[in-house]
């Protein structure tokens, strides 16, 4: 109920019994009973009026209270929302971060180089990495004796256990030999023909929350330079999918 409609109640029924009052007082005759009558009435009429009177103050204070209240909930959601956002702030800004720093193909040991590195402010641990290769050769550079196959694919996983990868130290260096390829399709995917595909997935803690997983995707553009070229690896998931694994390192 609005505090509008609860004082034209009690508006209303104040002059109800006022009115009512003064419509018996004319039933009595004697002048002395009426005047008795008018004082105990009127007696009445005042304990009711401060009963009226005690009420309205309870309910204004009970309104009082009520605004009170929920001003002190808002404040409290907001005190949580705060924190809430300075502790995802700390978590953010002082959590680890390690993403893939380099990729290298050497064509004379026939042996990919990755690096990963922690760009963040605390070391990272429990660290998995996960590389997936795939390559593609021109149907016309195909061989029958599978010296040059139409596709070859690779999968080579490290664990580094225990291993800290601390920020700012050197990177985490992982040697994937190609033992699958012959030289013939290294010599295709370095001059430019054939293509090779690289996508994988790191796996880090850092004592913030849960496992951390990072993604990334490139392939090598075989323009003699050895150039690596990133993209998004849900384009190439596709095609990853669809082909059976080759070997595993």
């Amino acid at each position: 109920m609005s505090r509008y409609v609860r004082n034209i109640l009690i508006c209303i029924i104040a002059l109800t019994i006022i009115g009512g009052l003064i419509c018996a007082g004319y039933y009595f005759t004697i002048t002395t009973e009426r005047i008795k009558f008018w004082t105990e009435s009127f007696l009445s009429a005042a304990v009711l009026a401060a009963i009226i009177v005690q009420a309205y103050v309870y309910f204004r204070q009970r309104d009082v209270m009520e605004r009170q209240w929920q001003a002190m909930q808002d404040a409290l959601a907001q005190a949580k929302e705060q924190t809430r956002i300075a502790g995802d702030s700390l978590v953010i800004g002082t959590r680890s971060y390690v993403g893939l720093h380099s990729i290298d193909l050497n064509k004379d040991s026939k042996t990919i180089f990755i690096k990963i590195e922690n760009i963040g402010r605390v070391p990272s641990d429990s660290i998995n990495v996960f590389v997936d290769m795939l390559t593609n050769m021109p149907k016309e550079r195909v061989t029958e004796n599978e010296t040059v196959r139409p596709w070859c694919r690779v999968e080579h996983r490290s664990n580094f256990g225990g291993m800290q990868l601390f920020p700012g130290t050197l990177q985490f260096i992982i040697p994937i030999r190609l033992r699958a390829l012959s030289d013939e399709e290294i010599d295709l995917i370095v001059q430019g023909p054939g293509s090779l595909i690289i996508r994988g997935t790191i796996d880090y803690t850092d004592g913030f929350g849960p496992q951390q997983t990072r993604f990334f995707f490139w392939y090598y553009a075989g323009d003699g330079d050895g150039t690596w070229v990133g993209d998004a690896p849900e384009r190439w998931a596709e095609i990853f999918d669809g082909m059976g694994k080759q070997k595993e390192t």
